[in-house]
């Protein structure tokens, strides 16, 4: 008894709901297929659209460093053009060259930050100069003013040691020779301004391994990476990242390949960018460009959440109309269920009430099966008749024997009387 009450219990899941269970298992599993597609590819163009917008970035500080190495190069040629500079030098005039120099050297200092001139004679004596002392090594410098006397071409060149500075060398040429040499130098902390406003992305200037860092005292230090921060973009928000950024991943790492890291709430990349290694032990530089990727990331993931919901939108919308179109079906099933076992104790006219008569114009299964089923009652109304007329012939038999009560199943039958 147990078990068949259990078994009862068990089908009182009626076919409706299995097949709307059924379905939304189907529906939900492929709403979260295509959000899990949807993601994944909108997860692939992201990271593709970075790819290229680093690529840009490599190509933009390429660019940049070109354009000021060259713009360096012609201001050092305006310097050499100068007459009364080459007469000087000539004349090994030390007094007058300083002269010549005076008159360019505020304009060069303020408007293009040359940080230095130097005029030298053909054999490598410095001449005249103006600004700080030389950023490089005096055997770097010999090396330079050889170069460009042989090669009567100018030189231009990228090191890092106590900060990351271009250099440009250009002959000083009278008459076709060459009469001295000119050397202007000047930092890279201006181009991360002009980088910040090209790309968007913060920029920091860094310095690593140069204990003759200038000013060392006056700038930010990042000891994990053993380098000094020479420049830095809107430094109040930036350097936190990078000090956060610096105890968790190696530059090493970082020069190897940009990385995306999770600071404050904020997802940002972090691009580096080698700049120069010096030819002597010194310090390399490099250039970080910092770019919030906060909003892109947030816009991925908001269109996987409308896609999720737009899923799960359609799984309710289907499921809806399939229980609209089911409903009034397993209605009519349910009414036949209730009617069939009715039939069997003489609930006919309880089937005819509750099965409408009617002809629809596109019969379907049930219709059928209503059909079937008032047939049926029919057959079975006319043999219930005739079952109780042939009793009460039998019964009517033996009423002339005086058997009253009998049953007619002991009353005997004449021949012929059920004919």
């Amino acid at each position: 008894m147990s078990e068949t009450g259990t078994a009862r219990r068990r089908l009182r899941l009626g076919l409706t709901w299995r097949v709307i269970a059924l379905t939304s298992l189907v529906l939900v599993g492929l709403a979260a297929l295509v959000t899990a597609h949807g993601h994944g590819t909108l997860e692939r163009q992201f990271q593709e659209a970075r790819e290229a917008h680093q690529a840009r970035q490599h190509r933009e500080i390429r660019l940049a460093l070109e354009r000021s190495a060259e713009g360096l190069r012609e201001l050092a040629a305006l310097v050499a053009s100068a007459p009364e500079l080459a007469r000087a030098v000539q004349a090994g005039d030390s007094e007058g060259a300083h002269r010549a120099l005076d008159g360019q050297w505020p304009t060069l200092q303020l408007e293009a930050g040359v940080e230095r001139i130097g005029v030298y004679a053909p054999d490598g004596t410095q001449v005249a100069a103006r600004g700080g002392r030389p950023a490089v090594a005096p055997e770097g410098i010999e090396r330079w003013l050889h170069q460009v006397r042989l090669d009567d071409r100018p030189l231009t060149a990228l090191i890092c040691q106590a900060g990351c500075r271009q250099f440009s060398v250009v002959p000083m040429l009278v008459a076709g020779e060459t009469a001295g040499m000119v050397m202007l130098s000047r930092s890279l902390v201006d181009l991360t301004r002009q980088l910040h406003d090209v790309s968007g992305s913060d920029v920091a200037l860094l310095l690593r391994g140069d204990t003759m860092v200038d000013q060392a005292g006056d700038i930010p230090r990042l000891p994990e990476w053993d380098a000094h921060l020479l420049a830095l973009t809107r430094s109040e928000v930036t350097l936190p990242w990078l000090q956060a950024l610096a105890s968790e991943v190696s530059m090493e790492a970082l020069a190897s390949a940009p990385r995306q890291i999770t600071i404050d709430g904020r997802e940002l990349e972090i691009n580096a960018v080698t700049l120069a290694e010096h030819e002597a032990p010194g310090g390399s530089g490099y250039l970080l460009l910092i770019t919030d990727i906060t909003r892109q990331l947030d816009v991925i993931q908001w269109h996987t959440r409308n896609l999720f919901f737009m899923g799960l939108a359609g799984w309710l919308v289907a499921e809806a109309i399939l229980l609209l179109i089911l409903w009034r079906p397993m209605l009519r099933l349910r009414r036949l269920a209730q009617v069939l076992p009715g039939l069997a104790e003489g609930g006919f006219q309880r089937a005819r009430t509750a099965i409408p008569v009617g002809r629809p114009r596109l019969a379907d299964e049930i219709d059928l099966l209503e059909t079937t089923t008032l047939g049926l009652a029919d057959q079975l109304e006319a043999l219930e008749r005739e079952v109780r007329r042939r009793r009460e012939q039998v019964v009517s038999s033996c009423a002339p024997w005086g058997v009253s009560g009998i049953s007619s199943a002991v009353c005997w039958t004449p021949p012929g009387s059920l004919s």
